[in-house]
């Protein structure tokens, strides 16, 4: 419909996508969008998708012979909304006490895999690994996500586990979009909140928000949620806020410079000679050696070193 608007170009309900595929028609529309619909960029990279996933169907069923996509406007990364450890206290705490005890999982779940809904109600119990010394949990990616493999939290374990029945094909989250919807509905309503963007959506943006924030690389968060493009994993950089000082941080290790706390609690900056960083690389090597000593063992076996 808003194509239509273009007046450079003859588009009809029945234009073909090959037709649409043309850089110059974008650009127009890009225009018409900001110029004369006055729609947010938000927005526009919505539609914007929706025509790259057109293109992307086109493609695959071979009514288009080229690989084509609009270049959207990348949204700035502070759109991204996440809980704060309170904020999702209060979010269990509601569910628990409205009796939702399947949602209270699911959220939990959702906070950290950081999958989307439909990822995790595709889950089966084959997909759970526990011949591993670590569980793990095979996530099939939806949309334009990438399939992973997970290790599953402290936290979630019980809950994997309390929903396994030793049917492989059975489903561990047997839910669907609508189910969470109506369940976050009525916890939304409980809690007084009244924000458009407090979706179930936000759970995903907490966890990748939360990696950020830990200064973990844009790719190891990028494979963690399972986004095919590293664009969508920059929004959340942002609130990476020391990552800049932790590169300073490593390459003072580098050269030999620590910084340690003095017994009133402020940090202090020390140099160290070669003979005692040849100590702590003993220390170090100790504990790799010794793994299946206890951690308190191994600290008392060895000399301090003196810094």
């Amino acid at each position: 419909k808003e194509l239509k608007q273009l007046d450079d170009y003859e588009i009809h309900g029945d234009t073909l996508v090959s037709d649409l595929a043309d850089d110059d028609l974008i650009e127009s529309y890009k225009d018409y969008l900001r110029d004369v619909a006055g729609v947010q960029n938000k927005t526009a990279d919505k539609r914007l998708s929706i025509l790259n996933m057109m293109f992307y169907v086109a493609k695959k069923r071979k009514h288009l012979d080229i690989k084509f996509s609009c270049e959207r406007y990348n949204v700035d990364s502070g759109n991204i909304h996440y809980l704060t450890d309170q904020e999702e206290k209060q979010v269990l705490d509601t569910f628990k006490l409205l009796g939702k005890g399947d949602h209270w999982e699911v959220a939990q779940v959702l906070l950290d895999k950081g999958c989307r809904q439909d990822d995790l109600w595709r889950i089966t119990e084959r997909c759970i690994d526990w011949d591993r010394k670590y569980p793990t949990v095979f996530i099939k990616a939806s949309k334009n996500g990438k399939d992973r493999t997970l290790k599953i939290t402290e936290r979630c374990l019980p809950i994997f586990k309390r929903r396994m029945t030793g049917n492989p094909s059975m489903r561990l989250f047997p839910f669907n979009n609508d189910w969470m919807r109506n369940g976050w509905k009525t916890m939304k309503e409980k809690l007084g909140r009244t924000e458009g963007w407090y979706t179930p959506h936000i759970l995903r943006h907490t966890c990748g928000s939360r990696l950020a924030q830990e200064n973990m690389s844009a790719k190891y968060i990028q494979d963690y949620l399972g986004h095919k493009s590293i664009q969508a994993t920059f929004r959340y950089m942002h609130l990476a806020t020391d990552n800049l000082d932790a590169c300073v941080d490593v390459l003072n290790k580098r050269n030999g410079s620590v910084t340690v706390k003095t017994d009133n609690g402020a940090l202090q900056n020390l140099q160290l000679t070669q003979q005692q960083l040849s100590e702590v690389a003993k220390l170090i090597s100790s504990f790799n050696t010794n793994q299946s000593k206890d951690t308190k063992d191994i600290v008392s076996d060895k000399e301090t070193v003196n810094l």
